[in-house]
């Protein structure tokens, strides 16, 4: 039944990326510039994304969200409204 099987194990290529080494594959490999949203929440079928930061600094909305979401909102949380989104 196995007989068309070899003895010895296949050799197996090591990755060109370690996961170990903290490298993201396919950000790296594809050199997409690294997007992420760090809460994402669903109410009443609409998706609300949320940035979480210390500071008060502007940031926008990573533009993969907003391509592929487009019915989607986006929000930063920081320092000066983090108690409206906790409570």
């Amino acid at each position: 039944m196995f007989d068309d099987l070899e003895d010895e194990p296949a050799e197996v290529e090591e990755p060109e990326y370690s996961l170990r080494r903290g490298e993201l594959p396919l950000l790296e490999r594809f050199n997409i510039p690294e997007q992420e949203i760090d809460w994402v929440e669903e109410r009443e079928g609409k998706l609300l994304g949320y940035e979480i930061k210390m500071s008060s600094k502007k940031v926008k909305a990573p533009g993969g969200w907003l391509s592929a979401y487009q019915e989607a909102s986006f929000e930063v949380i920081n320092s000066d409204n983090y108690l409206k989104f906790i409570s």
